[in-house]
């Protein structure tokens, strides 16, 4: 898992000690195909990383189920509601037979604080990771609504 950690998109940039005592405190999880790994608007205060396998970020935008992205291994989700302690916005699914280690805030953060330079790599690129998927949520609904008043343009 250690290795794994460092080449994830969250904490490439973390020093090898820091991303060492992270990956200690990794939970291990399996899911089959089509299985749910986080569901929509429950309360989530950990980030997940894939160590096999793909899942599927699905959103729900005007009673439609709209795939926002396709995640595969060194990749991490969660990142939201991990950051605003607040109810996920999304489901992700396995899209495959898939291995997540889940890692708690509370044990991320008592890691960082030992070393302030890590953790504000690490929240620089949560933030980052955060602006692209937002960017790509803005376009997949715009081409929603799009769709949606060119049908109703006719009635």
């Amino acid at each position: 898992m250690i290795q794994l950690l460092g080449h994830t998109n969250v904490f490439i940039n973390l020093p090898p000690k820091t991303v060492e005592e992270i990956a200690a405190k990794v939970e291990v999880k399996t899911f089959k195909e089509g299985e749910l790994v986080l569901e929509k608007e429950i309360l989530n205060d950990s980030l997940f990383v894939i160590a096999k396998g793909r899942v599927e970020i699905l959103m729900t935008v005007r009673d439609k189920e709209v795939k926002m992205a396709e995640l595969g291994p060194a990749e991490a989700f969660g990142e939201m509601s991990f950051i605003d302690n607040f109810i996920t916005s999304a489901r992700v699914r396995a899209m495959e037979d898939t291995q997540v280690g889940q890692l708690h805030k509370h044990d991320i953060l008592t890691v960082l604080k030992h070393d302030p330079l890590a953790a504000s790599k690490f929240w620089e690129t949560l933030c980052q990771i955060l602006i692209r998927r937002y960017w790509v949520l803005l376009e997949q609904t715009y081409k929603i609504f799009k769709e949606y008043f060119k049908t109703h343009e006719k009635l």
